[in-house]
């Protein structure tokens, strides 16, 4: 229960559409609200068997909190403090936008919870540095060129080595990236998705290839 009453004196202001009285509420309750937020999508996410990292649980739920602010100041003249204290009904218009954001979140990672693999010829990618290696062989002595394509098999290897543990659509999506180049937009149109929800797709997938990588072989030095 919030005994904070601070948003009595702005909500006039609110009512008038003053953003100034918006980011002091914003600066206020936020903290409250993502609280109580969080709360409800861990619950969920848990009652769906922890599919999300709790980091990654985190990082939508504060996207979550910050669209329960925006879409409450939308509505406030349908606003009936009679009901309800404003940081409850933040709460609540949070919790009506979970389903949509926290709740496909879950969706997603629960289906995409297999490996994808790379075994299949239509998923082996040409990384970028073999590509330029293929070009610099030019100019290469044939010692050289057999010393090259070694580390690039070594390295071939390392980076499918953690692609394969990794989510299917994190590693689909850094497969995008990484041998095909691709920017984000292409990325999120090949995979059905908002580039909004593509670019938080591939910093939680870089995030996942560090920590895989170090697991595995104990530095970031080659990546």
């Amino acid at each position: 229960m919030v005994v904070d009453d601070r948003w009595r004196r702005l909500l006039p202001l609110l009512q008038k559409g003053d953003v100034v009285a918006q980011g002091e509420v914003y600066t206020i309750y936020f903290a409250y609200v993502f609280g109580a937020l969080l709360v409800l999508a861990r619950r969920q996410n848990s009652h769906a068997g922890a599919p999300l990292p709790d980091d990654d649980l985190k990082e939508l739920v504060e996207s979550l909190t910050s669209q329960a602010f925006a879409s409450t100041f939308e509505r406030i003249a349908e606003y009936d403090q009679a009901k309800s204290a404003l940081p409850t009904a933040l709460v609540w218009r949070g919790k009506a936008l979970m389903r949509g954001i926290v709740g496909k979140a879950i969706r997603e990672a629960l289906r995409d919870q297999r490996s994808v693999h790379l075994d299949d010829p239509d998923l082996r990618p040409t990384w970028r540095w073999e590509r330029q290696q293929e070009t610099n062989g030019l100019t290469r002595s044939p010692e050289q060129e057999l010393e090259h394509r070694e580390q690039s098999r070594i390295l071939r290897a390392k980076f499918e080595g953690v692609l394969e543990r990794m989510q299917g659509s994190q590693a689909s999506a850094l497969i995008e990236v990484l041998a095909s180049g691709k920017s984000i937009s292409s990325v999120a149109e090949a995979m059905g998705k908002s580039s909004t929800a593509t670019d938080s797709l591939l910093r939680r997938a870089v995030r996942e290839f560090r920590r895989l990588w170090i697991e595995l072989y104990g530095s970031e030095g080659e990546i």
